[in-house]
């Protein structure tokens, strides 16, 4: 008996036709503007003790927990990121999960924390911008005035021992597997 045409399809069909403009994210928020005074590095003793309380007790584990039971997250070859020792490193992945990138990469690097570059429009909404912030994001300038600081707080957080997360084409295409044109 042939049940294949009662079966609903699950998965939808996506065309993608243009690799620099489709998105399907659905999420469409005005960018925040970041220029020459957009503060990248926060030095002050509260923020420091803010930001490792929301990266490492609550969003470390709720991105483990999160991703093994969403996605059925583990690692292969972890060893290949431990031969890079305390040294920071830039990884580079495709923008394929909405929550998933945003948890996976600092899985992927634990113990050493990981930054990742991220759009100016993740910190358009004020309530969420700190949060955001604290969990390692160093958004792109939208002015050119931003640039030096942007590649600074790069630097800094490489010379730090930080990975460094970019996810070069921008746009999330959800569980694609290929080579997108930059």
């Amino acid at each position: 008996m042939d049940t294949s045409k009662k079966l609903p399809q699950t998965v939808p069909t996506v065309y993608y036709d243009d690799e620099r403009n489709n998105d399907f994210s659905g999420i469409k928020r005005p960018p925040f503007e970041i220029g020459a005074e957009y503060p990248y590095r926060k030095r002050s003793l509260l923020w420091r003790i803010a930001s490792f309380l929301v990266y490492r007790v609550v969003m470390t584990p709720f991105a483990f927990l999160y991703s093994k039971i969403k996605f059925g997250y583990r690692i292969v070859n972890r060893k290949a990121i431990r031969e890079i020792g305390k040294q920071g490193a830039f990884v580079y992945g495709n923008h394929t999960l909405m929550a998933g990138d945003a948890f996976l990469p600092s899985l992927v690097s634990f113990p050493r924390k990981t930054m990742v570059v991220v759009n100016s429009d993740n910190l358009a909404l004020p309530l969420t911008r700190w949060w955001v912030e604290m969990s390692g994001a160093i958004p792109v300038p939208t002015k050119q005035s931003g640039m030096r600081n942007f590649l600074d707080a790069l630097e800094k957080s490489i010379l730090l021992g930080h990975s460094v997360q970019i996810y070069p084409e921008a746009h999330v295409w959800e569980y694609y597997t290929g080579i997108r044109e930059l």
